[in-house]
């Protein structure tokens, strides 16, 4: 009951709460820029990542998806690979925005911060759903997007692991939501299948343990 009481009381997310979230992460992320122009375009992204994004946003651009490629490296099962993303309508937009860039570093940055916004407004939403002040749900929010593994692993190099951990505070506030207050019933359907779909299975995990997390937070509110 007091989760729902929450959800309900909280059916408008700060509006100035959410543009603080994002506006100081984006600020932030670009701080690293000053110093190194490449600094998102490192080790897996340059040598792998950005290939598959290219080669998929060629695939989409002449309306297909690209299920085998046997011209391509290790006969091309990339359905067995799994991270180029294939049935992710968010990493078809990356792909076929990849395919048309002018300049890969300066793209490659733009997803890379983007990604980071939306992992902290998505802890910011998360954190008020459980009924965290909006202040300190800023914190959260620009905390969660700032820590050292994401900011010098994740968002410089493993993208796979940025895309998920952005996805995954919305799909556990979705997942909560649909739980405590039976509307929104697509969006944690939608929401999971976009963390799945990226193709890390660290991702599928971490999302198990939010819908276990549910659950028992379920069976503690009797």
């Amino acid at each position: 009951e007091e989760a729902t009481e929450t959800f309900h009381r909280l059916r408008r997310p700060d509006a100035w709460g959410l543009l603080v979230t994002a506006a100081v992460t984006a600020g932030l992320s670009l701080l690293p820029l000053l110093r190194d122009s490449r600094f998102y375009f490192n080790d897996d992204t340059e040598i792998g990542a950005y290939g598959l994004w290219y080669r998929l946003g060629e695939a989409i651009t002449d309306g297909r998806l690209p299920l085998i490629e046997p011209t391509t490296w290790m006969a091309g099962n990339v359905l067995v690979e799994g991270q180029w993303g294939v049935f992710n309508p968010l990493i078809w937009l990356v792909g076929w925005g990849a395919h048309g860039a002018s300049n890969v570093i300066m793209y490659a940055s733009l997803v890379k911060i983007v990604a980071l916004v939306v992992m902290a407004t998505g802890a910011f939403v998360l954190a008020r759903s459980f009924g965290v002040t909006a202040s300190l749900a800023v914190v959260a929010g620009v905390a969660v997007a700032g820590n050292g593994f994401t900011v010098y692993l994740d968002s410089t190099s493993w993208v796979t692991g940025l895309f998920t951990t952005a996805l995954l505070p919305w799909a556990w506030w979705a997942i909560r939501r649909y739980t405590f207050t039976r509307t929104g019933v697509w969006a944690p359907f939608l929401v999971s299948w976009l963390v799945v779909t990226v193709g890390y299975p660290h991702g599928v995990l971490a999302l198990v343990g939010a819908f276990l997390a549910v659950i028992l937070e379920t069976l503690l509110a009797g």
